[in-house]
């Protein structure tokens, strides 16, 4: 506003509102979002929620693990229900308004990782970062997952990105804590353990092998070495164990150690090769029972043997990463691993890769990840679309539905093609994990030039 027109005394009044790209982007994604959310959610995953949500405030977490009905999480979330369970219990909220905001912890999750995917591209332009934040939120699997369906995947992606960005950054006891966080909320986060470790273990040695003495016999060296290494990782184990321990005791308290049969039982609902998930069982058959025999070995045995022989390749191929887009890139990896090949796996478990191979594109600019990120986000779409509308509309959009997310053409069509869009998940794998090593091999050879010349 200008007064200048008022005469000599007149006050120039000006008013200038600045925002940041990043913000922008963050509230654009959050109104998306918001619009969402109103669209039909996931019946059975909410009134689970609801339920556990008014268990937790009424009872509290003491009393929340029993036989019936038999909780299948572990302890993270479900503080966050028991968060909304007290809100509940004050405000009254009626069902609607109560499902809508279960949808709000995924959609803050969301809003989270599209920040730290900006943060973690710090070297990046600012132009690439908010690129990359952008096309995360806008993403079509991560808009139907956590705004529509009301699943809390992004969280378990927010976790498991979190740990890469400590982990580039050296600090291993803060990627303990974070992961263990990730595992306790959602505990498929074990797909990327073996690969963790491992880099967590080779910053550690890298740390203590300039500290050993020169001097002295190979068993004394020896001696050193793993007194050293014991007194790094001591450090972040306890931290693990005890942030573990705090998140686990309200809801066992006389035994914190129950958590490790509840966790076991969990697994024990879906005793099948595949739920539900387009991966490499999927192309032999539905609801296949995962104790069925190949060659002498249970599906579920075998399912172990490919994950642990695609995690050594991975760890062998990603061995030297260090900066943020290829540890993202071989975390991405292991999520596709364990996806793929382990048994008893539900359509959603591929969604963090998608975090994950947004970072490592973003970071690396390889066209190579960018194309596996579109594909698997055109499969991972219908795999979650077709077990979303199977579950919330029985006539499939054929006839009449409330459902508006509903096209009957397109889950028939998903129905004919399992068996293809399963073999084009699979043969992701090798494409991208050669990919992978193509980009390891280019960035060993871009460390070696400097002492080359």
């Amino acid at each position: 506003m200008d007064t200048e027109a008022a005469g000599p005394s007149a006050i120039r009044i000006s008013i200038s509102v600045r925002a940041s790209p990043i913000a922008l982007i963050l509230a654009f994604g959050l109104l998306v979002r918001l619009g969402a959310a109103f669209l039909p959610g996931f019946p059975i995953d909410l009134g689970t929620f609801r339920g556990w949500s008014m268990q937790l405030a009424d009872q509290g977490p003491w009393n929340f693990y029993t036989p019936d009905p038999f909780p299948d999480w572990a302890p993270g979330y479900l503080y966050v229900l028991w968060f909304l369970g007290g809100l509940d219990s004050v405000f009254g909220f009626g069902g609607h308004v109560y499902w809508y905001l279960l949808k709000l912890p995924s959609i803050a999750a969301d809003l989270a990782s599209a920040f730290l995917l900006y943060r973690i591209l710090e070297w990046q332009k600012p132009a690439v970062r908010s690129a990359a934040a952008a096309l995360y939120l806008l993403n079509p699997v991560v808009l139907l997952v956590g705004p529509v369906w009301g699943q809390v995947d992004s969280l378990l992606a927010f976790f498991l990105l979190f740990t890469v960005y400590y982990l580039a950054r050296g600090r291993t006891l803060s990627a303990a804590v974070v992961y263990t966080i990730g595992f306790l909320t959602k505990p498929q986060a074990v797909a990327a353990l073996p690969i963790f470790v491992f880099w967590g273990l080779r910053q550690e040695i890298h740390r203590i092998l300039p500290t050993l003495s020169a001097s002295g016999d190979l068993l004394a060296r020896a001696g050193e070495f793993g007194r050293n290494l014991a007194g790094r990782i001591w450090p972040a184990a306890a931290a693990a164990l005890a942030v573990a321990f705090l998140m686990v005791f309200a809801f066992f308290p006389s035994n914190p150690f129950e958590i490790v049969d509840q966790l076991a039982d969990s697994q024990k609902l879906y005793p099948f090769s595949s739920f539900y998930a387009f991966n490499f069982w999927e192309m032999f058959g539905r609801f296949k029972p995962d104790d069925t025999t190949f060659i002498g070995l249970t599906h579920r045995w075998w399912g172990f043997l490919l994950f642990g022989a695609a995690s050594l390749i991975i760890i062998w191929t990603f061995r030297d990463a260090k900066a943020p887009g290829m540890l993202a890139l071989g975390t991405a990896l292991s999520v596709l691993a364990f996806f793929l090949f382990v048994t008893r796996m539900h359509e959603r478990y591929l969604f963090p890769s998608l975090l994950l191979l947004v970072a490592a594109g973003a970071a690396l600019n390889a066209r190579s990840i960018w194309a596996v990120l579109g594909v698997l986000t055109v499969v991972q779409f219908f795999n979650v679309y077709y077990a979303y509308i199977n579950f919330t509309d029985s006539s499939h959009g054929i006839v009449e539905t409330d459902n508006y997310l509903t096209v009957g053409w397109l889950w028939e069509w998903i129905d004919d093609q399992v068996f293809l869009i399963s073999l084009i998940t699979f043969l992701t794998f090798p494409i991208l994990l050669a990919a992978g090593f193509l980009l390891a091999m280019r960035e060993r050879a871009a460390e070696a030039e400097p002492a080359d010349g």
